[in-house]
């Protein structure tokens, strides 16, 4: 009986084993798999088409790949290009907004592609995909449409409005401003009609503003002594957002003042300190456009000195997490 019991566990075993073997020998990525040789020689875009070549654990994975590869090479094409609209508009478009168009590009959705070949490789799969160009235009084309109805409308008017508005909105409006570049950039200049041409150049116009504003604008920090740290930790955020910071109101064209309350309290040995910073934005009218207030709190065993430190800390890092439009007070949307 234990003999027939060990010979039915060692054939057990064997199955076990020889059946692992069958599945190792069916997953993709085994060892032994080759790199097929459309992989070593991608083909090369046609007139229809585009073609992306990639690597994958599995095949979703490697479609992925693929679709990066045709965005990483439109990339490549659109880096040059947005370089010469830099130099077209006299540096007036940042290498910022520049690199950003670019990079847009890169996150592009092929919403409609095809995989024309898919096989096993030593990083687990392979695959082709084909993207026809007809479509993709239609799809960028839609896509332009509906990043112009609301852009179109939001900077309607804009030399009319107050330096603060056109600040805000261009802020507002940046990112879907390089969005719209980049689905202009991917269309390209031959593929564009009248009306997309000249609608790309106020596009351009736009962008080379939305950057040239931000040194248009001159805050004055407004404080009395006792808020100089605070005043500190406020005109370091808003120099790191590239505005320009004065000393004196009468080169300020516009004015933020502050006002803090500084409440003390000890838990449990632990000093606790709770500033309260009232905001108030003006233009260079004198007319207050925003007012609001922030508050920060910190803790120290130390004492209430290193409670303060702490509670500036704060103070600084949620100026970063909301934005410079709602620190200024101004609408967000």
């Amino acid at each position: 009986m234990i003999a027939r019991r060990a010979s039915l566990g060692t054939l057990a075993a064997l199955t076990l084993t020889a059946g692992l073997a069958a599945c190792g020998a069916s997953l993709p990525g085994r060892r032994g798999a080759e790199t097929p040789a459309w992989v070593l020689q991608p083909p090369q875009d046609t007139t229809d088409a585009y073609f992306g070549i990639g690597e994958g654990h599995d095949q979703a994975a490697a479609r992925r790949a693929a679709l990066k590869d045709i965005a990483t090479r439109m990339k490549v094409v659109v880096s040059g290009r947005t370089t010469n609209v830099t130099s077209d508009f006299n540096g007036q478009v940042s290498r910022q907004s520049a690199t950003a168009v670019t990079e847009e590009v890169e996150r592009i959705e092929f919403r409609h592609h095809q995989i024309v070949k898919s096989e096993p490789s030593p990083a687990g799969m392979a695959v082709m995909v084909r993207v026809e160009k007809a479509q993709f235009r239609a799809e960028t084309r839609e896509r332009i449409q509906q990043l112009r109805q609301s852009l179109d409308v939001a900077l309607a008017g804009l030399s009319d409005r107050t330096l603060l508005d056109q600040y805000a909105v261009l802020v507002r409006s940046r990112a879907g401003l390089q969005a719209l570049a980049a689905h202009y950039e991917l269309l390209g200049r031959d593929q564009l009609n009248a009306d997309e041409a000249a609608h790309q150049t106020k596009v351009r116009g736009w962008l080379a503003e939305a950057d040239a504003i931000v040194t248009r604008l001159v805050i004055v920090v407004a404080h009395t002594a006792p808020d100089a740290e605070v005043a500190q930790t406020v005109s370091a955020y808003l120099a790191s957002q590239g505005i320009r910071l004065t000393r004196r109101a009468a080169e300020a064209n516009a004015t933020l003042g502050l006002s803090v309350q500084e409440r003390r309290d000890e838990l449990q040995g632990s000093r606790i300190l709770r500033l309260t910073v009232a905001m108030t934005l003006s233009d260079s009218a004198g007319q207050v456009r925003a007012s609001y207030n922030r508050v920060a709190a910190g803790s120290s065993m130390t004492g209430h000195d290193g409670a303060r430190q702490v509670a500036l800390r704060v103070l600084g890092e949620d100026m970063r997490k909301d934005g410079v439009l709602k620190v200024l007070g101004l609408p967000t949307q």
